[in-house]
Parts: structure tokens; sequence; C-alpha cells
């Protein structure tokens, strides 16, 4: 296995070839509910799948690995392609990497570690941490006016408001519609009392 992984097919992170995986770890979990779940109900209704995820270990070496590329030796080699890497997970955008089974698209890596010691100091040996991003499309489309159901409030009948009924003056214990002005009736040409249904001036 450590033979596939360093010297298998070339390696691709975001488009940047990667000398050697030293390991591959796939990450493919769920989270299941912690309720009870009613006899008879499907039981996958109630466990969702969490995005999946891949940590890798990588080095750089001064010189490509690889016997299609030139070998010429490089001094920055190393420090380029660690800039390329900090950049890629600067940009926080979706990537695709190529590993020792198969491509990953929609990749956003999380962390990336580098780790160098006396003995390494001439390669860059790092981690990665990735996650899978799902992307979605969303989709209109047009409802025909007929399949259109009306609103409740569309459907709801206005209540009915009665009119109040209009004031009634008495005159002489008779009904006469006037106007009313300082207690007496205003008609054409004379003012009468105002009287109530007693007889008494209403002032």
């Amino acid at each position: 296995m450590p033979g596939f992984l360093l010297f298998g097919k070339a390696k691709f992170i975001g488009g940047i070839k990667i000398d050697a995986m030293v390991e591959e770890v796939y990450n493919h979990t769920a989270v299941v509910t912690k309720y009870p779940i009613e006899e008879g109900a499907q039981i996958s209704d109630h466990v969702v799948d969490d995005p999946d995820s891949i940590n890798l270990t990588g080095k750089i070496a001064p010189v490509s690995i690889y016997a299609l590329d030139l070998p010429s030796y490089s001094t920055t080699r190393i420090y380029d392609t660690h800039l390329k890497l900090l950049k890629l997970k600067e940009a926080k955008e979706p990537i695709t990497i190529v590993t020792g089974l198969k491509s990953y698209k929609n990749m956003v890596i999380e962390s990336y570690t580098v780790s160098r010691t006396k003995d390494t100091g001439g390669s860059l040996s790092f981690a990665m941490n990735l996650t899978n991003v799902k992307i979605v499309k969303s989709q209109t489309s047009t409802i025909p006016a007929k399949n259109v159901k009306p609103t409740a409030q569309a459907n709801q009948v206005k209540p009915k408001v009665e009119e109040a009924a209009p004031k009634v003056n008495y005159i002489n214990n008779q009904i006469a519609p006037s106007v009313a002005k300082d207690g007496f009736v205003q008609s054409a040409n004379t003012i009468k009392p105002l009287y109530d249904a007693t007889g008494a001036v209403i002032r």
C-alpha cells in the first residue's frame, strides 16, 4: 500500500500536482436520530448523511518524482508549491482533487497544516482536510391560472353593515323630520318649538 500511494498515478489538489500521498483517509458518516422511531416507519427518513470528507497527508520534494516530468532540481519548488496550496485554502472555493482512489469534485479545504523538522527540511510535509459541498440548482415553473385555487380571503363574504336609523323629532306627538336648531324645529317659513314624547319642550 505505501508503494501504491507513493508511486501510483499522479495526485492533484486543485490542479497542483502532489509528489506523494503518504496517507488518504476517507470519511463517510451519518447522523442517526436519538429519538424513538415508531414501529413500521421508514428508518432511512431518520438518518441524515454528513458531507463526505477526506484527510490527506502528502509530501512535496525539491524535484518531481514522476517519470514524465523533467528532472529539474529547484530550491524554490517546495516554497512555490506551499504558496499555491495556501492560496487554495484562502480562496474558500470548491476544487477537484485526484487521489489514489478516484476524483472528487466540489471539495473545500477546511484545514492545511505544514510540518517541517531538521530531518525533513529538504521536503515539504503537509496535512489537509477537505469536505464535500453539495451544490444544487433551483428551478421555477409557471402554473396556469385555471389551476390556481382562490385564496380564503377571496372567498370571504363581507359582513352586511346596517345603517343607523334616522333621528326622529316629535312635534306635538307627531313624527316630523326636521332640522333642530337651538331647541326649535326649523321649517321653511316658521320656527316651531321642539317637543319630546311627553309634550315638553326640548332645550
